[in-house]
């Protein structure tokens, strides 16, 4: 075991309980859940073992509590943050034999409850599964500059492809002019984010300065220069962040070598957690592929510029997520609560 990520995915694959009861399988399964991406590393989710038909079955609950409300007060990347666990859990069924039935927000009176999922039918994992699943172990948000080494095009199709198969769509430009406007409106709206008290301090709040912290982003993993302390009183009163971010976060859209935005037809929580599914499935494919990812994601947290960020890209309907993928230098892993932290019985 390690404070990183948990159970070490190789591990896991040679420890699996298949003669062990259905709570075993499933509390072992959902240790993959928990290597999902999440906003500022919040894990936002929770997980119940219960009574289904005809078998247990898993319910994935959204944790309120980990709400990051200044960037997100509809929790709409929470709820992208919680279909992205259930991905992870989904794969880690088919990888060990069985299909996977899903339903999405079962009980509209119960809002917290976002999905049930069930072992379903004996499954023989396809060989993209196996991919998928075996990148779980490498997966992991990369904030540093990456080379200048290009994303090729079947790449770049691969991973749209693994977004459309959930129903969203992954945009993606080479046109400098477009991908000119892209950069200045990432710079803008982390100045229009950093000028507010509020965003500062909550971003604080997930800053860690240790390294074996088991959630948000530590310090050093954060790719920022040494004069910014996130976790300090003087950084969430320094409005000069807000500029250095902007300078910073710019020149990463324009070098990155692929500049992605993944979106949908709608904008509905059903549409999020398809969304949450898409971004771990694409993010899985380009890391298998060696490739490293980030966000940019402050042009959606500003309602004014992800309207200007919509008409930017040209798609229809709503960007979700801003994305950047590139070849980068290896970097640690932020922590990973215990499936014991996140198991509600």
């Amino acid at each position: 075991m390690t404070i990183e990520t948990g159970l070490a995915p190789a591990t896991l694959r040679d420890n699996y309980p298949a003669d062990g009861t259905e709570a075993d399988r499933w509390r072992f399964l959902l240790h993959f859940a928990t290597l999902a991406p999440s906003e500022r590393n919040t894990q936002p989710w929770l997980f119940r073992i219960v009574e289904g038909p005809g078998a247990l079955q898993v319910e994935l609950h959204a944790d309120g509590k980990r709400a990051v409300h200044e960037v997100d007060p509809d929790e709409r990347e929470l709820i992208i943050s919680c279909g992205a666990a259930l991905y992870h859990c989904l794969l880690a069924v088919r990888r060990f034999g069985h299909f996977g039935d899903i339903d999405l927000l079962p009980n509209a009176a119960q809002g917290d409850l976002l999905a049930t999922i069930r072992f379903g039918t004996p499954h023989e994992p396809a060989p993209g599964e196996i991919m998928l699943f075996n990148a779980m172990k490498d997966r992991h948000t990369n904030r540093t500059a990456f080379t200048d080494r290009p994303v090729e095009t079947p790449l770049i199709h691969a991973v749209q492809a693994a977004a459309a198969d959930q129903g969203v769509w992954l945009f993606e430009t080479r046109d400098a002019g477009t991908r000119s406007e892209l950069a200045d409106l990432v710079a803008e709206a982390d100045r229009t984010l950093f000028s507010n008290p509020g965003f500062r301090a909550e971003l604080a709040r997930w800053i860690r300065h240790q390294h074996t912290s088991i959630d948000g982003v530590p310090e050093n993993l954060f790719g920022m220069p040494d004069k910014i302390s996130y976790a300090e009183e003087s950084f969430v009163a320094d409005t000069e962040a807000g500029e250095i971010h902007a300078a910073r976060d710019r020149d990463l859209a324009l070098s990155a070598p692929a500049l992605l935005a993944l979106g949908s037809a709608a904008d509905t929580p059903h549409d999020w957690l398809r969304i949450g599914m898409a971004l771990s499935a694409v993010l899985l494919r380009a890391s298998a592929e060696g490739l490293s990812a980030s966000f940019l994601n402050t042009p959606v947290q500003v309602p004014a510029l992800r309207t200007r960020l919509a008409r930017i890209i040209g798609h229809g309907g709503f960007p979700q997520l801003m994305i950047r993928l590139g070849y980068g230098q290896p970097v640690a892993r932020a922590g990973r609560r215990p499936v014991g932290d996140v198991l509600l019985n």
